[in-house]
This record gives C-alpha cells, sequence and structure tokens, in this order.
C-alpha cells in the first residue's frame, strides 16, 4: 500500500513542531505565550488548521524563526483554497455571524454524522473544528436563516436527519429560523454569510455549487444586508421555527 501523502498543511504543522523542538520549547508553552487553548497549537501542528496571520506574526516572533514559517504559510494558503483559508480566520475574528443557507444546514451547527455524509472525511472534521468558535469564553452572535426545503430534503439515513433536526432545536445560543415556502419574497439561489468583525469592518461569504468568494465591496455587503431584512422580516420567529422543526422530526424522519 502507498504511504499516505501529507497535505500541505500537515507539512507546515511539521515545520512548526521542528521549529517548537529547536527552540526547546513546548506547545503548551507556546500556546501561553499567544494566549491561546493548548488543542489550538496541537491542531497548528497536526495540520488539522492554520494560524490567522496576526498569531503567525507572534509565533515567528517567539520562535524566532526569521520569516519562514510565513513563508510556508503562504505555499500552504496556494494549496488549499485561498477563499477558505482566509475566511476561516474571520470566523475566528467575528463578533456576528449571519448565515443564509438554501440547501443544507449551515456548517458551524451541522452534526459529524450529518457532515460526513455530504463531505469528505477530511473536510468533515475540518468543519467540526471550525464550529470550536463557540466554545470559546467570548462567542460570535450567530444568526441563521434556513430555507424549509433544507427540514425534507434527505442527508444520509433518517436517524442522521433526527440527529441533526435536534442539534437545530438545541442551538438555543445560535439562533435559527425558517424562511417558510410561503414567504413572499425575491429567493437569494446563493447561500452566504455576512460576519462583523471586531473591527467594525464587514465581510461577506458567497457560497456556490463550484467555490465559494469572499467579498468586501460594500455595493455587494449592502445588496446582502438588504436581502437578509427581507428574509428575517418574512422568517418565522424563533419559537415558531423550532415547534415546525420539531414537528418535521416527528411526520417524516422519527422512526419510532
Amino acid at each position: 500500500m502507498a504511504p499516505k501523502r501529507e497535505t500541505a498543511q500537515e507539512i507546515w504543522g511539521n515545520e512548526l513542531a521542528h521549529a517548537l523542538e529547536a527552540a526547546g520549547m513546548t506547545g503548551r508553552e507556546l500556546a501561553e505565550m499567544l494566549n491561546v487553548v493548548p488543542s489550538t497549537v496541537s491542531n497548528w501542528i497536526n495540520g488539522k488548521r492554520t494560524p490567522h496571520v496576526d498569531d503567525i506574526e507572534r509565533i515567528e516572533d517567539k520562535l524566532g524563526t526569521n520569516g519562514y514559517l510565513r513563508r510556508d504559510l503562504k505555499w500552504v494558503q496556494r494549496e488549499i483554497s485561498p477563499e477558505w483559508f482566509e475566511w476561516r480566520g474571520v470566523e475566528e475574528d467575528s463578533t456576528t455571524l449571519l448565515t443564509y443557507e438554501t440547501r443544507v444546514v449551515p456548517g458551524l451547527l451541522q452534526t459529524p454524522e450529518y457532515a460526513r455524509t455530504i463531505l469528505p472525511a477530511e473536510k468533515a472534521e475540518e468543519r467540526r473544528d471550525r464550529q470550536g468558535i463557540f466554545e470559546h469564553d467570548v462567542t460570535p452572535f450567530f444568526e441563521a436563516l434556513i430555507d424549509e426545503s433544507i427540514l425534507y430534503r434527505k442527508v444520509g439515513t433518517a436517524e442522521i436527519m433526527t440527529e441533526q433536526l435536534g442539534r437545530l432545536i438545541a442551538s438555543r445560543d445560535q439562533i435559527v429560523r425558517v424562511v417558510p415556502f410561503s414567504a413572499d419574497i425575491k429567493r437569494f439561489t446563493l447561500s452566504f454569510v455576512l460576519a462583523t468583525l471586531d473591527s467594525g469592518k464587514q465581510v461577506a461569504y458567497l457560497d456556490s455549487a463550484l467555490r465559494g468568494r469572499i467579498t468586501e465591496r460594500p455595493s455587494d455587503i449592502a445588496e446582502l444586508w438588504r436581502f437578509w431584512g427581507e428574509a428575517g422580516a418574512a422568517a418565522l420567529s424563533q419559537e415558531a421555527s423550532i415547534d415546525l422543526i420539531h414537528r418535521t422530526i416527528e411526520d417524516r424522519w422519527s422512526t419510532k
């Protein structure tokens, strides 16, 4: 059997591990210096995640690596989707995340089994790792508007759907509201996320079947906010959405 090919992120993680060893430092010690949890550094070393641009500068300073970790990280950015790489950093730095989804449950709310049904195993694990933003001491305000069709679109088995919709009901800290079929709005064909950063800057991620795109253009942001307002006004309340999801589980997906 051919050996498993290392990903670009794993190769960079190995470089970080060597730099730590050369500096006589442990991952836990670096985490304390950077004021991040030890699992964050562990994920960098294991190639599960890559640091934000602000973190890499501090890592270089602490380890004295003279810029080579930063240069290698730029190579990693070329190997994986640049938009996706950058967006993960946006999520980490956001104070508000507003998402509109037309096809599947928003990634930050997906259960592991649901994610593994629609994604390769490696990508599903990355998605689960992204959900760690809700475990921080300070978490972003999150609200999702989801098309009603998502509740009925089968992903995997009935058991997977039951667990996934149950996750939406349990997500009281992350608001989920359903845009019903009866909503009289001009529906957006693309899913998107509107992010507000701690600095007040606004960024959007537009998702399509082929690839995602990040935009900061004021005209794009204004158009997405306009649609968000229309969809939000037409969406069910949080409590009414929970009631609808409950009924959908019982009427369509329950195996009892």
